[in-house]
């Protein structure tokens, strides 16, 4: 089947970031639902084998917590180690067995913040991220909560009629600068317009940039998305309403810019855009590329 452009109109967001060591950057726009990123872990093939670090955070991006200490357990709950957060709010632990399930677990202001479980992999490492003060929205206590986080539906579904699907007004881009690197997660809603579930003429992919790094789909994404070589896929059936496809990756920073060129298959808003690092100055610039092929949905 031919890929005619979408009804919207499919193109890609392009961000440009600049750092420097001067002040606290603001955020770029509202603040997005951190649950959706609370207790998540993302690969890390940069890290030493066996590591694995946990960020602790209160309330917003950027707002370490500082000398927390955190513990890392196993599958059984017994403890591991039990290591403080630095500056960056950062904990860290070496050691790890490949294959072997943690959890990481830290208690602030009497609040317990658990990770999901996490599985460390043959070679690099793992980064986790937990927020204290999102008043129970935990991606731990509700893994898959999301909306359209559930498994697809058995319903015989039928070809989505064209124009039909599009992305939500709540997908957004999330931009964090880590080290020599900048973290971005992308968090969208693939929103299927009618009344029932149905089938994609072919699948709807999105591209990674050039050289990102660790790219995974994260807990809390749709079971129907899949990392497939250097892009992720989403084959479908997709129920009615909105469906969660969150994925993250890095990107390398190391001299003092970033341009992020983030290709989406669909048109729709990509809502809000936020960048933040923490002792530097952030400048960001987002624009439309020039309209990419999309699906006859």
């Amino acid at each position: 089947m031919r890929p005619p452009t979408s009804r919207a109109g499919a193109r890609a967001v392009l961000i440009g970031v600049a750092l420097s060591a001067l002040l606290l950057a603001p955020v770029a726009a509202q603040m997005p639902d951190l649950s959706q990123m609370n207790g998540r872990s993302l690969p890390a093939p940069d890290a030493p084998s066996g590591s694995a670090t946990v960020r602790v955070m209160r309330q917003t991006l950027g707002n370490n917590v500082v000398g927390q200490e955190v513990t890392l357990t196993d599958a059984s709950g017994a403890t591991i180690a039990t290591r403080k957060t630095d500056d960056g709010g950062r904990a860290s632990f070496e050691g790890l067995r490949p294959g072997t399930t943690y959890r990481a677990v830290a208690v602030v202001a009497g609040e317990k913040l658990e990770s999901l479980p996490f599985t460390q992999p043959d070679a690099g490492g793992l980064r986790v991220v937990l927020f204290a003060g999102l008043g129970g929205r935990s991606g731990a206590a509700a893994p898959g909560a999301a909306p359209g986080a559930a498994a697809a539906p058995a319903l015989p579904a039928r070809p989505a009629p064209p124009g039909s699907i599009t992305l939500g007004t709540q997908s957004r881009l999330v931009v964090e600068q880590a080290d020599e690197f900048v973290e971005v997660f992308v968090l969208v809603e693939v929103v299927n317009g009618t009344d029932g579930p149905v089938s994609l003429p072919s699948p709807i992919v999105f591209a990674l940039p050039d050289g990102a790094l660790g790219s995974a789909v994260l807990e809390g994404s749709t079971d129907v998305a899949a990392l497939d070589g250097g892009r992720i896929v989403v084959k479908g059936p997709l129920p009615s309403g909105p469906t969660a496809v969150q994925f993250g990756y890095r990107l390398s920073s190391d001299t003092g810019s970033a341009a992020i060129r983030q290709p989406l298959p669909l048109g729709g808003p990509m809502s809000t855009v936020i960048v933040r690092r923490s002792g530097a100055t952030v400048s960001t610039e987002a624009s439309p590329a020039t309209p990419a092929p999309g699906l006859a949905v």
